[in-house]
């Protein structure tokens, strides 16, 4: 079979991309959709090809690599999570001590019951759905099960013999330790192939997921979906101790607490609640980056569980998996741990008391936490675990085709030294659902198959290109194998079944347009089972499988087309447009809905680091403008910084300037340091006039004369070069942080940026620095629609806040948040778009009732009864007065769709009321 090399090289220049969430994408319940496409989709964003390396790379412990103290801004970062609240450091000081007690009774029970403490089922008995719930609720104590019998033990062991003559043909291959090797750096074995994609491997996987694992419909992630996920294999010979693993999680270290996606998934336990922690809840792990470092060996999707498939008959002290099953108290305890230290010495008989480990906010330490490396854990950086006395049990004796699997969180090791007489022997095999972020780098693994070089996220190099003897999609006989593996649509994609929300959001074209980034593909038939036949990769597909350019959108507009456009002088001067300071305050509305349109429609930022240029597209953002004589907004922050236009403005800590009781102006203070965490932002500012960037600093704003100040929050952006959505002003923050190549805000405005925070580049200096964020015009094609802006309240507001209550509830529900593409827009404020698109039809649409919902759902992606609930929360609201949420009341109103909804409802009668008092 002759396989042409794609048109793309993207495996030898892989780069690593930003943290930030991903939007995911589906197919629709419906054909409405989908189209033809004029021009072959885009491929994902670049990755950079790791280094040659093996297993030793991604640990400290076996590569001998010293461990090097943490930069101050984790110092820093421990502030910002526990926050300066003496209630909310005593939680979490009293949830430590809690937390304490139950790990000591709970290493007790281990101790006691030995490797019977590990749940077990046969892979009959979970195929066929006979699971009590009492075995689920020990799996999810434990964290940890073993599934017998999944594939026959002659079919295991053939696959071993299979890969020694691998391995003997191919005496080139990598593998750990190098003199005797045993971990191999082997992907692409034909074996390798027929485990993942054996039948009953993969119906355990997808069994394991629904039966254990759950979110809520609205997270873009489906459990009735397995995708296959390259790895490595073992083959450990008696007498080795040098592949001695010592306790770790996967998934990354510091970015458990760095990466705000991964760091809201212990959202609970950082709160000093670590008993309501639920592990198995995975909608907050969609968009989790745990590969922030582009560790050599770091696992960059999301695995539900780590697993293996045995190929030997291993029990314990035969060099078998360790674990520590305690799931919930592990977890508390490896994310506490770098909030606490001891007050006495490790020699203490009180060294394990609560009352010895006082909470530390001050120190960089993050133990056993290594930038780019797994995280490790041994009885001296976490000691309560009792690691090495009896915290830890070594695997049950397992049997060719057994398959163990371990929850992405459990904490695991492999034994110190193999003690029994034959080989110790197993395929590492995961369990990975279908996200956006899984999809794509499915499309990256099956390049990398295709070209016989390792799999993205492990150490790269020539891997097994050329090898004698190594598999390729020819031999992926079966349709759900290539389903899995991306070789083959989803004859489901969606599972009817699955109602899930991601399949409601976006198309199944745009999903699997990442699945057809390296195309096109020169491949004959690829082979099939039962006479059925697989499609070659470059034949035509049907309609309803083709990568779709533009999304369709509501009233037949499309998304604008992501190609470059030109930067012709016809397009509207945005500059001009954010200098507020001349217009009457009748108008100001009218300048907003002008900026939103030339913002969205005809602008784009444009971000260059090193040569690099990086372009996005605004989908949401928000408005503010504090002017005591035309327009007092509460909720703006009324920063002396945002007194100029034109200017990026990176949020910082309040900074009062007038006081409250009688709005005189205060002392001048220096800037506060930013914002850190969750509360980043940036906005573009706007309000007061512009200023000649040669003035050393903002003199021109006259501090006691109240200053126009003003800013458009930037909430989500669409980046050109791969469609991805950062949605959310932290990640948003984090993502021109990290294409900037940054080490925080302070690095970036101070030190790459000299101070100079203009937003539009005024001259060739500008123009030619090497890191910079401009915004520049944007001219969109003729020929393409474009999307419909939409408008909303701005999210997060409220009003609990007595201070200016009346200028709070005029300003509350300001249609001021505009957006375009609602679908894409599903991290916050649901509630919010529901509202700004309800708005939008009622007064367009000639449907009402059950058409107009049903209408409202498929431009938002809410499902037909969601949209039909929002739709009652707003009229039921209309029945209530406006002080019910008011003060007390009104605290968290903007999270909850339902209370934001009614809120917003009474404030339309109470406006409603008032224009009939003056008529």
């Amino acid at each position: 079979m002759a396989i042409l090399r794609p048109k793309f090289r993207p495996i030898l220049t892989i780069r690593a991309t930003a943290s930030c969430p991903r939007q995911t994408m589906s197919r629709s319940a419906t054909t409405e959709n989908f189209g033809t496409p004029s021009s072959p989709p885009k491929p994902p964003p670049i990755r950079k090809a790791k280094k040659e390396g093996d297993i030793s790379s991604v640990f400290t412990s076996l590569s001998g690599a010293a461990h090097v103290e943490l930069p101050p801004r984790f110092a820093e970062l421990k502030r910002t999570i526990v926050g300066s609240s003496e209630d909310a450091q005593l939680r979490l000081r009293q949830s430590f001590a809690d937390l304490l007690e139950a790990i000591k009774i709970g290493v007790a029970e281990i101790r006691s019951k030995g490797d019977g403490i590990i749940p077990e089922i046969s892979f009959a008995e979970l195929a066929g759905g006979r699971v009590s719930d009492a075995w689920k609720a020990e799996v999810k104590r434990r964290g940890t099960i073993v599934v017998r019998d999944v594939v026959n033990d002659e079919e295991a062991l053939g696959w071993k013999e299979d890969i020694k003559a691998y391995v003997k043909s191919n005496p080139q291959v990598k593998g750990f330790p190098s003199d005797n090797k045993q971990v191999f750096e082997l992907y692409w074995s034909k074996s390798q192939l027929a485990a993942r994609g054996h039948p009953n491997v993969l119906a355990v996987q997808k069994a394991l997921q629904q039966q254990l694992f759950h979110t809520e419909p609205s997270v873009p992630i489906s459990l009735n979906i397995t995708l296959s996920y390259a790895d490595r294999l073992r083959i450990r010979h008696p007498g080795d101790s040098k592949f001695a693993l010592g306790p770790h999680i996967d998934g990354g270290s510091l970015e458990r607490w760095e990466d705000e996606a991964y760091r809201r998934c212990y959202e609970e336990i950082l709160q000093g609640r670590w008993r309501d922690h639920d592990a198995w809840d995975v909608g907050r792990r969609v968009n989790v980056n745990s590969d922030l470092y582009h560790g050599a060996s770091q696992c960059s999707v999301f695995r539900a569980f780590q697993s293996w498939l045995s190929m030997s008959a291993t029990g314990p002290g035969e060099g078998t998996l360790r674990v520590f099953p305690l799931l919930k108290e592990a977890s508390a305890y490896v994310i506490l741990r770098p909030f606490f230290r001891p007050s006495v010495s490790a020699s203490s008989p009180d060294f394990l008391s609560a009352s010895s480990w006082k909470l530390d906010l001050t120190s960089t330490d993050f133990p056993n936490s290594v930038m780019g490396m797994g995280q490790e854990l041994n009885d001296a950086t976490h000691p309560h675990l009792r690691l090495e006395e009896g915290g830890m049990v070594s695997m049950k004796l397992v049997n060719p085709g057994d398959m163990v699997f371990w929850h992405c969180d459990a904490i695991h090791a492999v034994e110190k030294t193999h003690s029994g007489k034959g080989d110790s022997s197993v395929l590492y095999i995961p369990v990975v659902p279908l996200t956006t972020r899984n999809a794509e780098y499915l499309a990256y693994q099956r390049a990398t198959l295709l070209e016989g070089i390792p799999a993205p996220d492990f150490p790269g190099g020539a891997g097994e290109a050329g090898f004698v003897g190594v598999g390729g999609p020819k031999d992926i006989v079966t349709e759900e194998a290539r389903m899995a593996m991306g070789l083959s649509p989803h004859a489901e994609w969606p599972d009817p079944a699955a109602q899930i929300a991601i399949f409601r959001h976006v198309t199944y074209s745009q999903l699997q347009q990442p699945l057809r980034a390296y195309t096109p593909l020169k491949v004959d038939t690829l082979g099939s089972m039962a006479g059925s036949r697989s499609r070659p990769l470059d034949e035509e597909e049907p309609s309803q499988y083709r990568p779709l350019k533009l999304l369709k959108l509501e009233h037949g507009s499309v998304s604008v087309d992501s190609a470059s456009g030109s930067t012709a002088s016809t397009t509207p001067d945005l500059r001009s447009l954010l200098d507020l300071s001349d217009v009457i305050q009748m108008d100001i509305p009218s300048r907003v809905q002008r900026i939103s349109e030339v913002l969205v429609h005809h602008s784009r930022l444009e971000l260059k680091s090193d040569g690099v240029t990086t372009r996005y597209q605004v989908l949401e953002a928000e408005f503010y403008l504090k002017d005591p004589g035309r327009h007092w907004d509460p909720f703006a922050h009324g920063e002396e910084e945002q007194g100029v236009a034109g200017r990026w403005y990176f949020h910082r800590a309040p900074r009062r300037t007038h006081s409250l009781a009688t709005d005189a102006p205060l002392p001048r203070k220096p800037p506060s340091g930013y914002r850190g965490g969750t509360r980043k932002g940036l906005d573009l500012t706007c309000g007061g006039p512009f200023m000649d960037k040669t003035a050393k600093d903002d003199k021109a704003i006259q501090h006691d004369q109240h200053p126009v100040t003003g800013g458009i929050l930037l909430r989500t952006l669409r980046r050109e070069s791969d469609d991805k959505v950062i949605s959310g002003p932290s990640l948003l923050v984090d993502e021109i942080i990290a294409r900037s190549g940054a080490s925080g805000l302070k690095d970036l405005v101070d030190a790459m940026w000299a101070g100079d925070s203009e937003a539009f580049a005024c001259s060739s200096a500008d123009a030619s620095r090497s890191t910079s964020l401009f915004v520049v015009p944007f001219t969109p094609k003729p020929d393409v629609a474009l999307p419909q802006l939409f408008t909303s309240p701005r999210i997060g507001l409220d009003l609990s806040n007595p201070h200016d209550a009346a200028a709070r509830l005029e300003m509350v529900d300001r249609p001021y948040r505009f957006f375009i593409q609602p679908r894409l827009l599903t991290a916050n404020g649901r509630g919010h778009t529901f509202l700004g698109v309800f708005q939008a039809k009622k007064k367009m649409s000639k449907h009402s009732g059950a058409r107009l919902v049903a209408e409202i759902a498929r431009t938002t992606g809410l499902s037909e009864s969601a949209a039909g609930r929002y739709m009652q929360f707003y009229l039921a609201g209309r029945e209530t007065h406006i002080q019910a949420y008011v003060g007390e009341k009104g605290k968290g109103v903007s999270g909850s769709p339902e209370k934001l909804l009614k809120m917003m409802g009474a404030l339309e009668k109470r406006r409603m009321d008032t224009e009939e008092v003056k008529k």
